[in-house]
């Protein structure tokens, strides 16, 4: 006569913790992945922000100025914990096109501020005013901030 297979309370823990275990080890080592990937991509970069999103904040800021502007390059200094932007225009006066660099200084808790103080790109804004050396409140002031770990889930 055939055996018959016994249903056994302890197999069947024996099976239940196989495939916990199969479960934990499968997600762990996504995590592990995972955050490998992000590490990696920081040290690649070495940046706070990404070239991308301060691009998007000068332009927001820049957006009311008279003149259509257009950020060309964004370059960081780890050493300097500074983003130096540079962007250009084009003059509808004379047709040229013209470019400036201004930086944007790491205070250290995630917010890099600078001031444009090119005064040809200042001049639609108050012509008559601007003569060398500018005063800190005649720039354009731009700042660009990381993103909240609070607001992001932490």
């Amino acid at each position: 006569m055939a055996k018959r297979f016994q249903f056994r309370i302890s197999s069947l823990i024996s099976l239940t913790v196989i495939v916990a275990m199969a479960i934990v080890i499968f997600t762990t080592r996504q995590e592990v992945s995972r955050l490998r990937n992000s590490l990696s991509q920081v040290d690649l970069t070495a940046m706070p922000i990404s070239p991308d999103a301060v691009v998007t904040e000068v332009h927001r800021h820049i957006a009311d100025h008279p003149l259509p502007c257009k950020v060309t390059d964004v370059r960081y200094s780890e050493t300097d914990d500074t983003f130096r932007v540079h962007f250009m225009w084009t003059d509808p006066v004379d047709k040229k096109d013209w470019g400036s660099n201004f930086e944007l200084k790491g205070d250290g808790y995630g917010t890099y501020a600078g001031c444009i103080r090119n005064t040809k790109f200042l001049a639609p804004i108050h012509p008559p005013r601007y003569t060398p050396p500018l005063k800190d409140s005649d720039g354009m002031w731009i700042e660009v901030s990381t993103p909240s770990v609070i607001h992001n889930g932490g």
